[in-house]
């Protein structure tokens, strides 16, 4: 997890029913009980999601792992890398 402010550059489709959500507080790694890889939730400052990305899709691979999930967020937030924090 992170709590530096994030903002997201470069082809990151982050969304809320559709809408993109942009600058966020807050982002959280999560492994959902119901899929098989994980979640990068962008948060409030409050850490309530509002938006999710999940790579999910039938022609998209699946990311299994924390270090994947933090390497992958990193393409698309500039300056996230020294902000990650195990919990």
């Amino acid at each position: 997890m992170t709590d530096h402010p994030i903002t997201p550059f470069g082809r990151n489709r982050e969304g809320n029913e559709g809408e993109r959500v942009g600058r966020v507080p807050c982002l959280a790694i999560c492994k959902p009980h119901d899929d098989p890889g994980l979640w990068l939730l962008h948060c409030d400052a409050s850490w309530e999601p509002i938006g999710i990305q999940a790579w999910n899709a039938p022609d998209v691979a699946v990311i299994l792992t924390i270090d994947e999930m933090i390497s992958i967020a990193e393409r698309y937030y500039s300056g996230l890398a020294e902000h990650w924090r195990r919990i």
